[in-house]
């Protein structure tokens, strides 16, 4: 099978995790993308792709472009991963020979605050005339179906982790003694700016006034003052995704959860329903995450796992209830279930969901 991953933008993580998983399925996938390659961007992952080219800067050339390439390499599927949208709305328009699948990593019209008539018609394109869509979890799709006529020839497909993320047992570092305080991480992206849900400031504040210590592994190399200002607070330096893991394993508990009461009423649902990547990094790691009940879809996955704490809200995390938790058989349990969250053993629904797009799509 061959299959043509476009990104309108630097490779994202989750498209190199699929195209490592399915390149070990014997899988061959071409990169078209903007940006950085995947080496620039993340120091690995351009080994995972048969052929990588850039995208051409005008969008109509962009377009010719693809459509010889699927037919120079015998494309069976198109894998768009948004965002942005324009690309895949065009190349769905412009009657591509090849079955296009749109994966939304990210239902843009509600996490953006205007975001507009022209790109919201491009998100209405993608998400009602691709062949097949693929989306994080059910809620959230069920979310896009509120606004969309969505394809029903569709994939929940989560955020998994890479079996190559995760270190061996004797990789992982001695967690922090007890003794030296309840060390909390966070991974991701935060911002100074009050209004956005990743200020994380006044949450951080609270916390570390109820004793607990809290490092920050932040997605740039730039300096957080406000941030580094308080007391409790460590802020460390971006990581290699790899290196990133191994580091954060000596901490007790991760951090997977943001400042929801500054979310807009728009962007609510978007946040509740979200599956980040950071809550497979904690568990790569054996690193029990912790999140609230407002956060459904992470609530239910760690649960029914039992491989971290859902907490009714902030309120409720302090040092007393998390005294009453057996953190070295959480630990344990977490470690022996990580293989079970990584993409490669899930793949084969990926390549299953091709197949049959492959055999419903009407191109010619």
């Amino acid at each position: 099978m061959n299959v043509l991953f476009v990104q309108d933008s630097s490779p994202c993580i989750r498209n190199i995790k699929y195209a490592e998983a399915l390149q070990q399925m014997g899988v061959n996938v071409h990169l078209l993308h903007r940006g950085k390659t995947p080496q620039e961007a993340y120091g690995f992952g351009n080994e995972f792709y048969q052929s990588i080219s850039r995208i051409a800067d005008n969008s109509t050339k962009a377009v010719e472009q693809i459509a010889r390439f699927c037919e120079s390499e015998a494309i069976d599927v198109l894998h768009y991963h948004n965002y942005p949208d324009k690309l895949c709305a065009k190349l769905l328009k412009s009657g591509i020979k090849v079955p296009v699948v749109y994966d939304q990593h990210d239902f843009m019209s509600q996490k953006m605050r205007n975001f507009g008539f022209i790109r919201s018609h491009y998100e209405k394109v993608c998400n009602e005339r691709n062949h097949g869509a693929i989306y994080i979890t059910e809620n959230y799709r069920d979310l896009v179906a509120t606004k969309y006529k969505i394809n029903p020839l569709n994939l929940v497909f989560p955020n998994y982790s890479s079996k190559s993320f995760l270190p061996r047992e004797d990789e992982l570092q001695n967690q922090i003694s007890t003794q030296n305080g309840i060390h909390l991480v966070y991974v991701g992206h935060i911002t100074q700016h009050k209004r956005l849900s990743r200020y994380m400031l006044d949450c951080f504040k609270m916390l570390t006034e109820r004793g607990f210590v809290i490092h920050v592994y932040p997605m740039r190399n730039k300096k957080y003052k406000k941030y580094a200002a308080v007391r409790g607070v460590v802020m460390h330096e971006k990581l290699p995704a790899k290196l990133l893991i191994r580091e954060i394993s000596q901490y007790h508990y991760g951090i997977a959860f943001l400042n929801s009461s500054s979310v807009s009423a728009k962007r609510k649902q978007e946040v509740k329903y979200g599956f980040w990547n950071k809550l497979l990094d904690y568990i790569a790691a054996g690193v029990p995450p912790i999140t609230f009940e407002y956060y459904t879809d992470m609530s239910k996955f760690i649960g029914d796992n039992k491989i971290g704490l859902v907490l009714p809200s902030i309120e409720d995390l302090t040092k007393e209830s998390l005294g009453k938790v057996d953190l070295s058989s959480l630990r344990k349990r977490i470690i022996d279930i990580r293989p079970q969250t990584t993409c490669e053993n899930h793949i084969c629904e990926l390549i299953e969901f091709y197949e049959k797009v492959m055999a419903s799509a009407h191109v010619s």
